[in-house]
């Protein structure tokens, strides 16, 4: 778990991204690991089955809370992967428990 919630994908030179949006072929992720735009990213999903994503990056920018907002173009996107992406991106971020009031996501561990 990550201090941002769940990941889905896990980048092959280190780091853990969330799916935040994809409209079209853009996706946007929050990551632990920043990559500068015009870069390439590499991952596999983190839950089965685990396929690889490729995204080449425009937009790389670092938050408040020491993740990286990336804005890129998925590759080689298939129909189901595009699915799998989509339903990952519509999920949201894991609710965390009631102890802290609710609404937040579940902190790291």
């Amino acid at each position: 778990m990550t201090a941002f919630g769940r990941s889905d994908v896990e980048w092959t030179r280190g780091g853990l991204a969330r799916i935040v949006a994809l409209r079209g072929d853009t996706v946007v992720m929050v990551s632990t690991a920043p990559s500068p735009p015009g870069s390439r990213l590499e991952g596999t999903l983190t839950d089965e089955p685990r396929e690889r994503v490729r995204i080449k990056v425009h937009v790389c920018r670092s938050g408040d809370d020491g993740t990286f907002s990336i804005e890129g173009r998925a590759l080689d996107l298939r129909r189901e992967l595009r699915a799998r992406l989509e339903a990952m991106a519509s999920a949201g971020p894991v609710p965390s428990d009631s102890s802290d009031g609710g609404g937040g996501v579940v902190p790291s561990s």
